[in-house]
């Protein structure tokens, strides 16, 4: 991919210097321009070293039709993509036509969206440039529809294109004032990870060597860059500096991957059954950033990173690939928009005898959510009119079944609804439970293939308790694929990477064993696994309730090294063993909550940091919870296991005179120190006995669900490296 390290070098400085001030306001002015260019780039020629790659034209279409969606006029929006309807081919020469032409229009003030779907790559840098000091040597590349062969002449893949050359153009929209936000759904080749056989998954990466570039030229440029930098690069990922730019602009930038992953593409959304119409190829990150757009408009540029990192989460049963986001202005209003509430509600749309709501499963609108109808997007709860469900949801929009009756009123008569009716979501339909793809068939026959064989027969007759399994063919969209190799059974990831060896090894069981005995292993892990990844849905998914907005939570990262305290509420920040967090919980509402903080690791381990040992975790009104300051000690980080792991803070209200709320019992591996939670009904707890995380050890005294969310969950995420060698 062009990574964080590559493009947009220069105003990285700029940035953290402060020199850049974007006017916001100017941005959501109505006489401000919002244009964008999306490049796709599908159909590569079989000469050209680069695998065909589908998803690329269908994200083109998938963000021209949401861009509509969102505001953008139809000349607007400029495509250039082959396979897709009136779009310009992705040559070299168009693209930098057309980046050249709309940087010559910018005004101050004007809004450009830049997405980059197809093949990257990497090149040695040129002798002569702003990057010839690069740490590894190797600049990264887009690979246009018309994209040569290494020329050993030129030094240089005839008719990429060289992140130098989309830095300079970034520069001029930015010195004319504009905004830019560019996405890269592109990748190059990774050396950790190698693709299993799935059919559905294609990797948008192009080794270099597939593009003539002899490997001889490549050492020579790495080796020659290491001893320019003193055999001390930076790490990967890091972005260099050549110095602020005089530019008054702003730029967000969103990639796929870090420099050591792939970009994977596949069929999405990865929960529709294969052959599903609404299921088609992608990219991953533009599906997702698709589905962050259509959940949450009106956010800001770090909140939607965050709902992205919370997909991929849910998504991959793995730590890659992980996207990269920077930028001068992440705090800003996506699309120069106003940030609103986070009231996730939606105007009704009356269609003959049925209801319509303009969200769907980019929305994660799934089939059985409830709604509540209101009569106006302002109204109170209180004043619903009835419940919906959804009854069925394509990408964009949402079929209601007709309202059923609620607590004893009349069904809802849906031609006397007023015309300002808005359906509010009620109850997430979340997707609950793991689906896993048995392996593929064996070539042929082996003793640990036998015992892997019979194991997940085992597993498959008997329904293993703690995990609702959907179980899928080989090769079919799943969170989890098992594939069995040099012995062992791996859990791949839905992308099928696979990792063999360091921090980020791919789960495994030996196979040097009796089918029942791996059969019990892999229940195990697939029991850990479910609820993990169940829990982490929960929390991206569950509506924040009123009753608990006045509570304020805030985590802070205590660096080891004594550096400055770091807020954790951004994406992408690193820790490494040795390191703190520290929490503060301010309850500024009416009414006392309850807290509890679950740690979510990368083995899909569930650790209860609070309360532990009987602590009282009630916080009353206008109290407040704080590290050191009430006794409590910091979160502590350790390196037993690194990669993406979060804290999940479960806020819930707290009961007149009423037991106090702990979930603790979430924790895992130890399930036997199950802990109950009595004396509360609400939405929350209502969903985490759904999900698998056992009804029998919540004590409900026979109160009757509520439906209506007395609890939120906030989830903060970071990344846990391993500490430096001395």
């Amino acid at each position: 991919m062009l990574s964080r390290r590559h493009f947009l070098k220069g105003l990285s400085a700029a940035a953290a210097a402060g020199a850049l001030d974007y006017p916001f306001a100017a941005i959501a002015s109505a006489a401000n321009a919002r244009r964008a260019v999306l490049v796709g780039v599908s159909g590569y020629a079989k000469d050209s070293g680069a695998a065909p790659l589908p998803g690329a034209a269908n994200d083109v279409r998938l963000m021209r039709t949401l861009l509509s969606r969102l505001g953008f006029g139809a000349g607007d929006v400029i495509s250039l993509a082959d396979e897709v309807e009136a779009a310009l081919p992705p040559t070299r020469a168009n693209i930098l036509r057309i980046l050249e032409q709309q940087a010559a229009g910018a005004r101050e003030g004007d809004f450009y969206y830049l997405h980059f779907s197809g093949h990257g790559s990497q090149q040695p840098v040129a002798a002569q440039g702003p990057r010839r000091s690069e740490a590894d040597g190797l600049s990264e590349i887009f690979l246009p529809i018309d994209v040569g062969r290494w020329s050993g002449a030129r030094a240089t893949v005839d008719n990429a294109l060289v992140d130098d050359e989309l830095d300079a153009l970034l520069d001029r929209f930015l010195e004319r004032g504009a905004f830019v936000w560019a996405v890269f759904d592109a990748c190059h080749s990774a050396s950790l990870m190698r693709g299993a056989p799935v059919e559905e998954v294609v990797l948008r990466q192009v080794d270099p060597g597939a593009l003539g570039i002899p490997q001889a030229t490549l050492q020579a440029a790495a080796a020659q860059a290491q001893t320019a930098t003193r055999g001390e690069p930076p790490p990967k990922g890091a972005l260099a500096e050549r110095g602020p730019t005089k530019g008054k602009g702003g730029f967000v930038a969103f990639y796929s991957a870090q420099t050591t992953e792939v970009a994977p593409e596949m069929a999405m959304p990865l929960s529709l059954p294969a052959g599903d119409p609404n299921k088609r190829r992608h990219g991953v990150l533009t599906f997702m950033l698709a589905e962050a757009l259509s959940t949450q408009p009106q956010g800001t540029y770090r909140q939607l990173s965050q709902f992205i990192l919370s997909r991929y989460a849910t998504q991959y049963v793995s730590n890659k690939p992980t996207p990269m986001f920077t930028g001068t202005r992440l705090d800003a209003p996506i699309f120069g928009q106003s940030v609103q509430s986070a009231v996730r509600q939606w105007p009704l749309r009356r269609e003959a005898d049925e209801l319509k709501i303009s969200v769907g499963l980019l929305g994660q609108m799934a089939d059985g959510a409830r709604l509540a109808v209101v009569p106006n997007p302002l109204a109170d709860d209180k004043l619903a009119l009835g419940e919906v469900e959804v009854m069925r949801a394509s990408l964009f929009e949402a079929h209601l079944r007709l309202p059923a009756a609620r607590g004893g009123q009349a069904p809802l008569d849906v031609a006397a609804l007023p015309d300002t009716a808005y359906a509010r979501l009620v109850r997430p339909a979340v997707a609950l439970r793991l689906r896993v793809a048995a392996p593929t068939a064996a070539a042929t026959a082996t003793e640990p293939r036998r015992v892997a064989d019979a194991a997940v027969a085992l597993l498959r007759s008997s329904s293993p308790p703690g995990v609702r399994i959907d179980w899928q063919a080989p090769g079919a969209g799943a969170e989890l694929r098992l594939h069995v190799e040099d012995g062992q059974i791996w859990l791949l990831p839905a992308s099928g990477a696979l990792i063999k060896s360091g921090n980020g090894k791919t789960p495994s069981i030996g196979l040097a064993r009796s089918p029942a005995e791996v059969a019990n292993l892999l229940a195990d892990s697939l029991n850990r696994i479910g609820r993990a990844l169940n829990l982490i849905r929960l929390a991206e998914q569950l509506p924040v309730a009123a009753a608990t907005a006045g509570v304020e939570v805030r985590l802070e990262h205590l660096p080891s090294s004594g550096g400055k305290p770091r807020d954790l509420d951004m994406p992408r920040v690193q820790v490494q063993a040795g390191d703190q967090i520290g929490f503060t919980v301010t309850n500024r509402g009416a009414q006392a909550v309850d807290v509890t903080m679950l740690y979510v690791d990368s083995a899909f381990g569930i650790d209860a940091l609070f309360p532990q040992s009987g602590e009282n975790n009630r916080v009353e009104s206008q109290g407040q919870l704080k590290t050191s300051a009430t006794g409590l000690h910091p979160i502590g980080i350790d390196d037993k296991t690194v990669g993406t792991e979060r804290l999940i803070v479960i806020v819930s209200v707290a009961p007149p005179q009423g037991e106090r709320a702990d979930y603790s019992y979430l924790a895992q591996p130890r399930l036997e120190a199950t802990r109950t939670v009595r004396g509360e009904d609400n939405l929350l707890r209502d969903l985490l006995e759904d999900a698998s995380f056992g009804s029998n050890s919540v004590a409900t005294r026979g109160a009757t669900r509520s439906g209506r969310a007395q609890a939120t969950m906030r989830m903060f995420t970071w990344e846990v490296r391993s500490p430096p060698r001395r």
